[in-house]
């Protein structure tokens, strides 16, 4: 049975081991502000169509959201969870200080209450996760190609870092004679996900 984990380009500054629970821990987050939103969606409706649409579509749009984000995290879709959980936000914080521009309530405002505030909390916490992994550095700058590229080439049997010395090698430029003398191939010298140390240890 396979585990998802989030998308390497967006999670790089976390171990690997931790960024499943990462994304769950984001999916959760998310789930939990849907959950709220699905709640209260046919009481809104009551009060006023628009209302209970716009709710509707907010709990069905956070609850695809984290399903996408337990099984993967592209730098894009965490963008796209900051945008909307903001905007979700800005609309929430209007009604409650200044009163939504139409409905049956309008320019009132609204009494902040108990599933409400915890859902805004809810996703203030989603989006403080959201962009500090949205910002994280991007692996494979100067100091080499991307983890995910460097494991691509390493699956064929070939090293890019090696490749290009060995290039200049002239006779040298052999995958064995690069990847040293006792036999065996690139791809068991180099483990990106973390297993290199013992990869290397074993076959000496």
């Amino acid at each position: 049975m396979s585990t998802s984990v989030p998308d390497e380009t967006t999670t790089s500054g976390i171990p690997a081991t931790a960024r499943p629970y990462f994304a769950g821990g984001l999916a959760a987050l998310s789930a939990g502000a849907a959950a709220i939103h699905f709640a209260v969606t046919f009481e809104h409706f009551n009060e006023y169509l628009l209302y209970g649409v716009f709710f509707l579509v907010i709990a069905w749009a956070q609850m695809i959201w984290a399903a996408v984000a337990v099984w993967r995290l592209p730098r894009w879709w965490l963008w796209l969870g900051i945008a909307g959980n903001a905007a979700v936000l800005a609309v929430y914080l209007a009604s409650r200080t200044t009163g939504l521009p139409f409905g049956p309530d309008k320019g009132h405002t609204e009494p902040f209450g108990a599933l409400d505030v915890v859902s805004a909390l809810l996703e203030l916490a989603l989006i403080a996760g959201l962009r500090g992994a949205a910002v994280a550095p991007v692996p494979g700058g100067p100091a080499g190609p991307p983890a995910h590229r460097l494991r691509g080439h390493c699956q064929h049997g070939r090293d890019p870092r090696r490749s290009d010395r060995s290039d200049r090698g002239g006779d040298d430029a052999g995958l064995g004679r690069a990847g040293g003398t006792d036999g065996h191939g690139v791809g068991d010298d180099i483990d990106v996900v973390g297993g290199g140390a013992g990869s290397a240890a074993r076959h000496g």
